[in-house]
């Protein structure tokens, strides 16, 4: 069943709250009456002017240059979309799907109305029991929301994304990529990487490195090559997903808006043994940089809702259709009411318990949650299967390690944004195919995955800012 952002009182009541910055059914919107001077070239992302470091991002110009820069990206797309996939990854058509035609995009819609992501019942009694648990606590947990079918086709498309990325990590560095159509400019092409580097990224995702602009995969990284950095772009069923109706109903009552934008998707894949993630959290980026004159990061509590959700909140979704079992490791860590405080830099620690150990006599000690008045204390989430946690822009967070032995965690993030409610700015996206956007940007694209790739090639929504 589709579903709206106006499907429950609880979230007409907050769409309505961010009314002036709501276009549910135009695929562009007005800018704010008042808007900053445009930021300059060294406020923008360094690079060439197209294919060249975050190009997804450069269609975002203004005026001739922008005309300028959608020339380049028209003459250089052919050999460049050919680059994307290289054959030694072993995709099949279904696989490619920054590269359907219009009659495989209307495939896609009708084949995505048939596959619902969510038990529809289920998922609407969670979202009611945590109405107010995105932006009081700042994460929602749908335990076990997905149907069976959805659990099972996420599974699958998150070990195939692994697969491919595997193959690209072993395929011969020289001649198994198209490093010229990529825009690399160099004689010779990037040193392949290192038997540790191969052994230490096979299995897992975001293990490939170091990644530099010098040996390649930073290159690779942003023409979205690699599955790990942006999965839905190597799989039929992933992309679908993307823009689903039952997905985007979830990024748009946690943050409040029908009008929400991609920013990035990540693989999570993790093979055993790993010493886990640290503990972190996530800023609002450019938009909250001072750019737009707002400041959201690092810069002291806010303690409203109201006015925490007013500015360009980050849904931080993350996918583990495989569950989480605590004897199997990498499951994931929370704290309540961390988000309102606001520290990206301030609020990290190790892994595991000794991490929490680290955080509690550092960043947590002394602190309360702000509406409860509860200490702040972290929380180990075990997950059934066909579970989704969503976290809040600042909501801190950490990956528990993995112990040898224990069988591989399938998980992938999926970051979505919001524009401020004051400025009604937002920023580039951190990683999408350059080739999507401009896709997008010459209306090839169906409307639904048009309208959340707006940030890569709509000027009004960042003012002329490339910028992340």
């Amino acid at each position: 069943m589709e579903r709206t952002a106006g499907a429950t009182p609880a979230a007409a009541r907050r769409l309505r709250r961010v009314s002036g910055h709501v276009v549910p059914s135009s695929s562009s919107a007005a800018s704010p009456a008042e808007q900053p001077a445009p930021p300059t070239q060294e406020q923008g992302v360094g690079g060439s002017e197209a294919f060249g470091y975050w190009p997804e991002s450069l269609l975002l110009h203004k005026g001739t240059r922008r005309d300028a820069v959608l020339a380049e990206w028209r003459r250089r797309r052919p050999t460049a979309a050919a680059a994307m996939y290289p054959a030694g990854m072993g995709h099949t058509r279904e696989e490619m799907p920054v590269l359907w035609n219009q009659h495989e995009w209307a495939e896609a819609e009708a084949t995505q109305r048939a596959e619902p992501i969510f038990d529809a019942a289920e998922y609407e009694a969670q979202m009611a029991a945590q109405r107010d648990s995105f932006e009081r606590d700042g994460y929602i947990v749908l335990r076990g929301a997905m149907t069976a079918a959805a659990t099972e086709q996420w599974c699958a498309a998150l070990r195939r994304c692994q697969e491919l990325n595997d193959n690209l990590v072993r395929c011969n560095w020289e001649s198994g990529i198209d490093w010229r159509g990529l825009g690399w400019t160099e004689d010779a092409s990037p040193q392949p990487p290192t038997a540790e580097m191969i052994e230490t990224a096979t299995g897992s995702g975001q293990r490939f490195k170091p990644q530099t602009a010098e040996n390649g995969i930073l290159l690779l990284r942003q023409h979205s090559v690699m599955p790990e950095y942006c999965p839905a772009a190597h799989s039929g069923y992933l992309m679908r997903c993307l823009f689903h109706p039952d997905l985007l109903d979830l990024h748009r009552r946690c943050l409040g808006t029908s009008d929400v934008f991609l920013d990035n998707t990540q693989l999570n894949n993790k093979a055993a043994p790993q010493s886990g993630g640290p503990w972190h959290s996530h800023g609002t980026g450019v938009a909250g940089s001072g750019l737009y004159g707002e400041r959201c990061d690092d810069v002291g509590a806010c303690t409203d809702p109201a006015e925490y959700m007013a500015q360009p909140c980050i849904n931080v979704m993350l996918v583990y259709p495989d569950g989480l079992a605590e004897k199997d490791g990498g499951t994931i860590s929370i704290i309540r009411g961390s988000h309102f405080f606001r520290d990206v830099t301030a609020c990290s620690a190790g892994s595991g318990a000794a991490g929490d150990a680290e955080l509690a006599a550092g960043w947590m000690k002394g602190k309360t949650h702000p509406l409860t008045g509860e200490p702040l204390r972290t929380e180990r989430l075990s997950l059934p299967r066909g579970s989704v946690v969503c976290c809040n822009t600042h909501a801190a967070h950490m990956v528990n390690p993995k112990p040898p032995g224990t069988r591989q965690r399938l998980a992938c993030s999926w970051f979505f944004k919001k524009r401020s409610d004051r400025s009604g700015m937002t920023s580039a996206p951190y990683a999408v195919p350059p080739i999507l956007a401009l896709r997008a940007a010459e209306g090839e694209l169906p409307k639904g995955l048009a309208a959340v790739l707006r940030n890569t090639y709509d000027p009004s929504l960042t003012d002329g800012s490339t910028a992340h």
